[in-house]
């Protein structure tokens, strides 16, 4: 199944015009509108303010394109530590955490 299509499933089932959407993620709903029907393609960074304003995880929209595929998708979680993480311009400081999720991996 096509992004887009997922998209616009997604939408209507949680009760959304395009043009809601659209204003909900700072967006004309023409563009919108071409994201659904794949005359455009999405950034992850859209993708994510998509799965925001529909209330669902990112990893919900992902599952669906990669089913057949049998690959590992993140939790919601998991990409919002993963932000926070790269947001972490000291390298000694990142390895510190690193160290810090280690040990906790281990109890």
């Amino acid at each position: 199944m096509k992004i887009g299509e997922i998209i616009k499933r997604l939408r209507k089932a949680k009760g959304f015009s395009q043009m809601e959407l659209a204003e909900k993620i700072g967006i004309t709903y023409q563009q919108l509108q071409k994201y659904e029907k794949g005359k455009s393609k999405i950034t992850v960074d859209r993708l994510i303010d998509i799965a925001r304003a529909l209330d669902v995880p990112l990893s919900a929209i992902l599952s669906e394109i990669y089913k057949k595929e049998n690959i590992e998708i993140y939790s919601e979680e998991e990409i919002v530590f993963l932000e926070y993480f790269r947001k972490i311009s000291d390298p000694e400081l990142r390895k510190s955490f690193l160290k810090i999720f280690e040990q906790l991996s281990k109890k």
